[in-house]
């Protein structure tokens, strides 16, 4: 039996069958096992009202890799929950590709939406690995917040795309790159498909692969782009190939308020807009408020660059309820990749933000504006984001900050 694979950037992605072959990739570890040690697991997880969407507050979860099993055991879980009509969220380095498939023909049949984002157990936060594994695999219900910064790779992709609606929300990458053929033994034994046989094998899986891509009504660019990627490597997909290729053309996507702790504390929120001329490249925006000098919290916002903008004089501000707050920029332009591929960036910041805290968490949304310099905001082409549970997350930046509550009549006017 000859299984097409293709593996995550971290691993090669193999199955051990009799006799078997399938098509890999190779990451740094050179272990072809690796990551197939991490089955996928299915669960179902429950969150905040609008945690997965507008009206949805409960998911599958479906982390790990597309081994053997994978399809096998996603048939079962929508049988066991055949009332449920709920989204898929996943969370995976990639796997066999044709179970990739056969997870994606499935949602197809069933009219399913997918996505990526990580899905995190509140309860997993007191348990080690072992038991939070042990937990999802339980069959509970398990309360849990999505979070965007996610990952999608290989085979992934080909599962994602099958679902008739496709979420890729901003943070959430999306890798591809070649497979190779590998012949994998029952004992677990790893070796190289003849060249001359892999060749022919290539040719197979690679119409195979291409066929499922147009019928899921992707662009066969996605192919391309897959193919000419070393296996070594990866190559994600930048924002406007997610919606070039349509795979997730949505105009405008925002995350929800996140806490974030790493080297220091902050509260994050990451958009994204269609922006420039005729509205087609989509940019990539990030809001963060973080701990500054004592008592005091910053404002910072990178702003993907759309090729009508930067290199021109221009000012940038907030408007909270009619109030506009400038912001100063940082004059240098940088690429971030690891936000958007290919996309350019720059920077603003508020140093003082304590009166945008004081009137922000009052109102529905606000508002990023731009302008000439000296002359009022342009709030007609202002990108409006929503502040539904930033109280929330500003508690616990001052908490975690040691910030205290800031009086009203210590505030500017």
């Amino acid at each position: 039996m000859r299984l097409p694979l293709a593996a995550p950037i971290l691993a090669l992605a193999l199955a051990a069958l009799p006799g078997g072959a399938a098509s890999a990739q190779s990451g740094p570890s050179g272990n072809p096992l690796d990551v197939l040690k991490t089955p996928m697991i299915f669960y179902l997880a429950k969150g905040a009202p609008d945690a997965c969407g507008p009206g949805c507050s409960e998911w599958i979860a479906a982390e790990g890799a597309f081994d053997t099993g994978a399809a096998a055991r996603l048939r079962a879980f929508l049988s066991k929950h055949r009332d449920a009509n709920l989204p898929v969220y996943f969370h995976s380095p990639g796997g066999l590709a044709d179970r990739a498939f056969s997870v994606g023909r499935m949602m197809r049949e069933r009219g399913m939406t997918a996505g990526v984002s990580r899905t995190q157990p509140q309860a997993c936060r007191k348990l080690d690995e072992k038991a939070c594994n042990a937990l999802k695999r339980s069959g509970q219900t398990l309360a849990a917040e999505l979070n965007a910064v996610s990952a999608c790779n290989s085979a992934c992709v080909y599962a994602l795309i099958g679902a008739t609606q496709r979420r890729v929300p901003p943070g959430a990458r999306l890798g591809v790159h070649s497979s190779r053929l590998i012949k994998l033994y029952s004992d677990g034994r790893a070796a190289p498909v003849h060249a001359d046989a892999a060749r022919s094998q290539t040719r197979v899986r690679d119409a195979q692969t291409r066929k499922y891509i147009v019928e899921m009504g992707i662009d066969g660019r996605l192919f391309d782009i897959a193919s000419k990627t070393p296996h070594e490597s990866v190559h994600y997909l930048s924002r406007d190939e997610i919606a070039g290729l349509r795979i997730d053309p949505r105009e405008f996507q925002e995350t929800g308020w996140m806490l974030v702790q790493s080297r220091r504390v902050s509260v994050r929120k990451l958009f994204i807009e269609a922006r420039g001329p005729e509205r087609r490249e989509y940019r990539v925006g990030v809001v963060d408020l973080s701990c500054a000098a004592p008592g005091r919290t910053g404002l910072t916002y990178v702003r993907g660059l759309a090729s009508d903008e930067g290199g021109r004089a221009q000012a940038l501000g907030l408007v909270v309820d009619g109030r506009e707050m400038p912001m100063s920029g940082i004059a240098s332009v940088a690429k971030l990749d690891f936000l958007d591929t290919g996309s350019s960036f720059d920077h603003w910041s508020r140093s003082d933000a304590r009166d945008f805290l004081e009137r922000v968490t009052k109102v529905d949304n606000f508002a990023i504006a731009a302008g000439l310099p000296g002359r009022p905001l342009e709030l007609a082409s202002a990108t409006r984001l929503s502040t539904a549970g930033l109280s929330n997350a500003i508690g616990a930046l001052r908490e975690k900050c040691g910030l205290a509550e800031q009086p009203a009549s210590t505030l500017r006017q």
